[in-house]
């Protein structure tokens, strides 16, 4: 189970893809934000905000937002509001018990594999990035999502997150990586530091890598 301690509900909504903006307007169109109240963005036909009345899978709100575009990525997102006490499985990234990130594998959900499938809950984000895509969080200038390309490594993409900030412990960077494989999530450990010294070989990014560089506790 991996714990981190700094996501804000600010940079989650961006994170998904939202604005503060979208919210606002979502909000307006539907009336109220409420029990009922489901959110889809990325590659869908018709991405925004659904009214349900019971909770739906994920696979159900893709299928009422129009299906998926044809330049979806392999990794759905939902992120999630979590308490303290919840549990995280595998498939799960939760951060600090505020909120979590669930991964889902979009294209072996779609071969019939339904047991992929996750259930959602009242406001929930789901993202379906339209290309491939690597996550950088935590003490960086820059938190966000970018698009994947061959051959990148964390030194370029801390580099594309506008480099760490002071808070950051630069020596205790996690990469959390899936494994098509066993379906497991991998952590990576890596001194950054290091790594930026060139006294440490840099690593090569994956599709649907979340790197975390956590904060320097004082």
């Amino acid at each position: 189970m991996a714990r981190i301690k700094f996501i804000s509900f600010s940079f989650v909504v961006i994170f998904a893809g939202f604005t503060q903006w979208d919210l606002t307007r979502a909000a307006q169109s539907t009336g109220n934000l409420n029990q009922s109240s489901y959110f889809i963005q990325g590659a869908v036909k018709k991405p925004g905000v659904y009214q349900i009345e019971s909770s739906p899978s994920a696979l159900k709100l893709i299928t009422l937002a129009g299906g998926l575009s044809d330049t979806y990525g392999p990794t759905a997102f939902i992120i999630r509001r979590s308490g303290p006490q919840t549990e995280t499985t595998e498939s799960e990234v939760d951060f600090g018990g505020a909120h979590k990130l669930i991964c889902i594998d979009v294209r072996r959900l779609l071969k019939g594999e339904f047991q992929k499938d996750a259930l959602l809950e009242v406001g929930d984000i789901l993202n379906i990035p339209p290309t491939e895509v690597f996550f950088v969080v935590g003490e960086v200038n820059r938190m966000s999502i970018f698009p994947m390309r061959e051959g990148i490594t964390l030194k370029e993409a801390t580099s594309l997150a506008r480099g760490v900030n002071s808070s950051a412990r630069t020596e205790e960077v996690v990469i959390f990586r899936g494994n098509p494989a066993t379906g497991e999530r991998e952590e990576i450990k890596v001194n950054l530091a290091e790594v930026m010294s060139g006294t440490a070989i840099d690593v090569l990014i994956k599709a649907g890598d979340i790197i975390v560089v956590p904060k320097r506790q004082d």
